[in-house]
């Protein structure tokens, strides 16, 4: 009977692999190259385990969705008002990323992706995280094979070039390998507690052709059904090391066990990859204390009422801005977000739908608004409403991403807005989302603006100030900078209690190889032009994101330099779960955590870390 449970689990965790494929790119297919080091030597027994057949569970794995970055135009489309679409799947891993930050740390696994990282890791060895969960054999090998399991392969226990040893896998099949640290009925999983942080990763080299691999980790109750999977980024494995960013989630209801997995994709058969140091952590999530409104500044500082610094990090939910009733908006998914570790929920709002006078009214969306501001600042975080849609364009707009906001609606939503939540000291207002194509003139104190057959009066970002303070509201007011929010300002908005929000894009539409940015994965040249500002003033990047839910490097390298700087930030998107490429969120399984993508698995982890 154990037996038997072991081979149906294997064949289980194998499906993870096969339903992965389809959302992952494929490695080059040709042929296995010469025996690299650690290829099990001539002579040396292999343990194995013979493919079973598939059976389906539930996977995290995403699917590429059409949306892009909110507002932004397609390559080919330079006016405010298009709708980008974008066509971004999964994408190589190979891609170099030049920034100077590192990434956000793992659950006290290794800590960060050094600069320069490739969209997998940092080069060279990690450190070795405290406390690994797996057994001393399953880590370090000891001349066996640890009682990893493989799924079309093999697997032998190698001695490592480096010391020690390592475990190498070879394929049997052009089928995807899975490999995994342990099954329920033969004891080899580690023990695990819902609710907790689990992290689990390790360092892998290609022992043929380079090939794509992705840490998954599979949590299991007492019966060993799987009960959820969290498969990470993809990386492209070559003869060099490379440390896998780490896969990461919380443990659903009714856990007993978490396997850590390696998924090798579109591999030939023959040697494949071979494993060093693998980790596998958990820990009680750092639960945020709520914040202490109201919120003040303080020079370069946010403070709450007792005058401690405020670290604002949370994420972007999105769909608020087009629909009084939008899919995955609710309180479910804020508690999810909130469960993450997140202090700060940004909204982005229609005033096309807030204000009686468009002919886009609707009557319920002030209440959907209130509920929404409810959930969040009930649960101590502060809830960023930002005036993402106007309603300009001819005849009747559904609403749209403009220039600039727009006189007077703009003032008159600001009016309604700040007078209805000036009581609320968990609600901020961000006056507009991502000004462009305006002067700073413009941007500062409105003027004409024509947006192709579209003329109107922009209203300017110390008008909208104003005309919040003109309620008696002293809530804190973001103000985002020009150009897509990507340049600072030259002149200041007057008035206090000011924060100053950047945007980060450097693949606003379509992830390489589509993007043309030659350093996509560095979000250093937009941010270090706010360095300077945020010594005097208090600076936050309310909105970055990568378009493509397969990928975390980008995400994990403007948290990382959100935080050396002392900045907040808000990752784009928490969504319906596998509705477009940005996606930060897998699954919402009800009941259960929410499951990240591989694009949010560094946002929970910055999330919790920073709890």
């Amino acid at each position: 009977m154990a037996r038997f449970r072991s081979r149906t689990l294997l064949a289980a965790l194998a499906a993870v692999a096969v339903l992965a494929a389809a959302c992952q790119p494929t490695s080059p297919s040709a042929g296995p190259g010469p025996a690299a080091p650690g290829t099990p030597a001539a002579g040396t027994p292999a343990a194995s385990v013979p493919a079973g057949a598939s059976s389906p569970i539930p996977t995290t794995a995403p699917v590429a969705g059409t949306a892009a970055a909110p507002g932004r135009p397609t390559a080919t489309t330079s006016t405010a008002t298009s709708t980008a679409t974008s066509t971004a799947t999964s994408t190589s891993t190979s891609t170099t990323a030049t920034s100077t930050s590192t990434t956000a740390a793992s659950a006290a696994g290794p800590t960060a992706a050094a600069p320069g990282t490739g969209s997998g890791g940092s080069p060279g060895s990690a450190p070795a995280p405290p406390q690994n969960l797996l057994r001393a054999s399953q880590a370090s090998f000891d001349g066996s094979t640890g009682g990893w399991v493989v799924e079309n392969g093999t697997a032998a226990a190698a001695p490592d070039p480096a010391g020690g040893w390592q475990l190498a896998v070879s394929a049997t099949s052009s089928q995807n390998v899975s490999a995994w640290s342990g099954l329920p009925a033969d004891g080899g999983m580690s023990a695990a507690t819902p609710g907790r942080l689990y992290s689990g990763s390790a360092t892998v080299t290609a022992t043929g052709t380079p090939v794509e691999v992705a840490p998954v980790l599979a949590f299991s109750d007492a019966s060993g059904t799987v009960l959820s999977t969290a498969w990470g980024q993809g990386s492209k494995a070559t003869s060099t090391p490379l440390p896998l960013a780490p896969a990461a989630a919380l443990a659903p209801p009714g856990t007993v066990g978490v396997s850590l997995g390696l998924i090798v994709y579109s591999t030939t058969a023959g040697p494949a990859v071979a494993v060093h140091g693998p980790w596998l952590t958990g820990r009680p999530p750092a639960a945020p204390a709520p914040l202490d409104g109201p919120l003040h500044v303080v020079g370069n500082q946010i403070l709450d009422a007792r005058g401690r610094p405020v670290d604002l990090r949370g994420v972007v939910l999105n769909g608020l801005q087009s629909s009084a009733d939008p899919a995955g908006v609710d309180g479910a998914a804020i508690a999810d977000a909130r469960a993450w570790g997140a202090t700060m929920i940004r909204v982005p709002l229609g005033e096309q739908l807030w204000l009686s006078t468009s002919c886009r009214y609707d009557p319920s969306y002030v209440d959907a608004v209130d509920a929404v501001v409810h959930a969040i600042t009930s649960r101590g975080m502060l809830a960023l409403l930002d005036l993402h849609y106007s309603s300009l364009g001819s005849g009747c707009p559904v609403g749209s991403p403009p220039l600039m906001a727009d006189a007077p609606d703009a003032l008159t939503f600001w009016r309604q807005v700040a007078a209805r939540y000036a009581g609320n000291p968990l609600v901020a207002f961000d006056l507009f989302n991502e000004p462009h194509n305006i002067s700073a003139a413009t941007w500062l104190d409105g003027g004409p603006v024509t947006s192709g057959p579209v003329s109107f009066t922009a209203a300017g970002m110390q008008q909208m100030a104003d005309t919040v303070r003109s309620t008696g509201a002293t809530n804190l007011i973001f103000v985002s900078g020009n150009d897509w929010a990507n340049q600072p300002p030259t002149t200041l908005v007057r008035g206090g209690n000011i924060v100053y929000a950047v945007h980060d894009y450097t693949c606003p539409t379509t992830a390489p190889p589509t993007c043309a940015n030659p350093n996509p994965d560095d979000p250093s040249p937009i941010l270090d032009q706010w360095v300077p500002l945020s010594a005097s003033v208090p600076v936050v990047v309310t909105e970055f994101g990568w378009p493509s839910a397969y990928q975390g490097t980008y995400n994990a390298n403007v948290i990382a330099f959100a935080q050396a700087h002392g900045w907040g930030w808000s990752a784009y998107t928490w969504t319906k779960p596998n509705t477009g490429p940005w996606s930060l969120v897998a699954a919402e399984p009800s009941g259960a955590p929410a499951v990240p993508t591989p694009a949010g698995m560094p946002v929970l982890l910055a999330l919790d870390a920073g709890s």
